[in-house]
């Protein structure tokens, strides 16, 4: 199964079934992908939640509001510090790290933000990490009935950390789980990986395409303000379906240069990637980079949106876009996507 939103899916339905393997791997292939990121939390937040079986995407039960605080008292974070480090400076530093939705997480992130304030580089988990996570593991829940140990870069366990904390990721004590994240799985000590149930949320190689452009295309100038007012005309008419009117805009469209037309799909594919992280949760609009008209945009598209799993369809098939060099007919691919969009609406 290597659809992005079924493996999503069934990840967190495993909670609710009470299904969900002990240990996770959350395998981040490409580092500027922040889905990988926010799925992982969302897969935290949902093993803690207190309501997670109704209305999960807006809870605000007491443990996602300390989630979102980065203060739950049942979670557990583990990350590479350096050597004779204060514990509670790292943590604020963390929380901010944590809660920080300017910047994408990662453990180059992380070092960047250790050394402007410590000037330090060389970042583990130390064996006396693991120890500290022993004595949290061994006081009750707080809040939820579960326990769970998030570890950040879990190849920045030293040999003497990964042995140490073998044993509590092959037998864990009831309701304690723990979800690793990695940016190199190449690194990880192969004994930790056999433990973890793999989670792999990377898309398909077509969409390695188009990774690198997305910051670029969701940067706002006056071409993409005018991409968004285009964007905005076509799934207005594709909500209406106004066929003549979509008529107009691939006619338009088919007279403007390869250039500006492999860009406008360009951006349009940043914008549906964006609406398809706000349709799993919609916490995930307040991280968006996008600006403040999009995310209005954005907010009232996806509650008209009745088939969330086609949203990963469409924005594959507008991958086309990039082989328009290759004498791809631009009306009739902007028609046939058209349509695919006319069947996600709820109208």
């Amino acid at each position: 199964m290597n659809n992005y939103i079924e493996i999503l899916n069934s990840l967190l339905k495993s909670v609710d079934k009470k299904k969900t393997h002990h240990a996770s791997l959350f395998i981040r292939e490409n580092r500027d992908d922040n889905l990988v990121f926010d799925s992982c939390l969302l897969f935290l937040r949902k093993l803690l939640c207190l309501n997670s079986e109704n209305n999960f995407d807006n809870c605000k039960c007491k443990s996602c509001e300390l989630f979102f605080l980065g203060i739950n008292p049942d979670l557990y974070f583990l990350y590479p510090k350096f050597t004779g480090s204060e514990y509670e400076k790292m943590s604020f530093l963390w929380r901010t790290f944590f809660l920080d939705k300017n910047k994408i997480p990662s453990i180059t992130s992380w070092t960047e933000n250790i050394h402007q304030s410590y000037q330090k580089n060389n970042l583990f988990i130390a064996k006396e990490d693991i120890y500290e996570l022993f004595k949290w593991l061994n006081t009750s829940c707080f809040i939820s009935k579960k326990k769970v140990v998030f570890i950040f870069s879990v190849e920045s366990l030293n040999l003497r950390a990964a042995n140490a904390i073998l044993k509590n990721l092959e037998e864990p004590a009831p309701d304690t789980f723990f979800v690793l994240y990695s940016e190199n799985k190449s690194k990880i000590i192969p004994t930790i990986i056999s433990r973890c149930s793999q989670i792999n949320l990377s898309y398909s190689n077509k969409r390695e395409i188009y990774k690198e452009e997305v910051e670029k295309n969701l940067e706002f100038n006056e071409e993409t303000d005018h991409f968004f007012d285009i964007f905005i005309s076509w799934m207005r008419y594709c909500f209406l379906q106004d066929f003549f009117s979509l008529e107009k805009i691939a006619n338009d469209l088919s007279k403007n240069s390869k250039i500006f037309q492999e860009n406008f799909f360009s951006y349009a594919r940043s914008i549906l990637l964006e609406a398809l992280k706000i349709s799993m949760c919609a916490k995930f609009l307040n991280s968006s980079k996008i600006s403040v008209s999009e995310k209005n945009f954005l907010a009232k598209f996806v509650s008209k949106i009745k088939k969330k799993e086609s949203l990963e369809k469409i924005i594959e098939e507008l991958l086309l876009s990039h082989f328009l060099s290759q004498n791809i007919n631009v009306k009739f691919l902007f028609m046939s996507i058209s349509l695919k969009i006319l069947s996600v609406f709820d109208n």
